[in-house]
């Protein structure tokens, strides 16, 4: 009777930590969204300098472009040759099979501070969201994968403002 009552005292004993412990909850109730409006600086709030770059000009170049078949991204270096200081680039990029038929043509606008001066790494989601295409100028693929050519011209930039 005695390891009975022993084993039944200890059920008894372990019985409110059990509950306890299976009605704790992790999960924060009763959570409200602060909705509030923060002032624009106004250094944002002034229209940038954009100035559409010509065909022919050399302050800046593209060069380097690489996307691997297995590549969510495309990446491609800019050289700021000119004496301002950048805050963002506009670029055109045409993609062309190796027979020369068009695959596609993008925009990208990507913000990034190029010194002047300097080079930068320009990377941007690429267009080939199954990742069949690589660059013709990539890595080759192990496996069987259609290559790629591109052109590339930089349309615009956008000067950086001092504060």
């Amino acid at each position: 009777m005695k390891p009975i009552a022993i084993v039944l005292v200890a059920l008894f004993l372990a019985l409110p930590g059990a509950i306890a412990q299976r009605k704790q909850s992790t999960t924060r109730h009763n959570l409200k969204i602060e909705r509030r409006l923060t002032p624009m600086q106004t250094i944002d709030s002034v229209k940038p300098i954009i100035l559409h770059v010509l065909d022919n000009d050399t302050l800046y170049c593209l060069s380097g472009f690489d996307k691997p078949l297995n590549s969510y991204y495309e990446t491609m270096f800019f050289t700021n040759k000119s004496d301002k200081e950048l805050a963002g680039v506009f670029i055109t990029i045409e993609y062309f099979d190796r027979s020369g038929r068009q695959l596609n043509k993008m925009t990208e606008s990507i913000r990034t501070d190029i010194p002047a001066g300097e080079t930068r790494q320009l990377r941007w989601n690429s267009w080939d969201r199954q990742q069949s295409f690589f660059y013709i100028g990539s890595r080759q693929p192990r496996t069987r994968a259609t290559g790629f050519d591109v052109k590339c011209r930089v349309d615009s930039i956008e000067i950086k403002r001092s504060k």
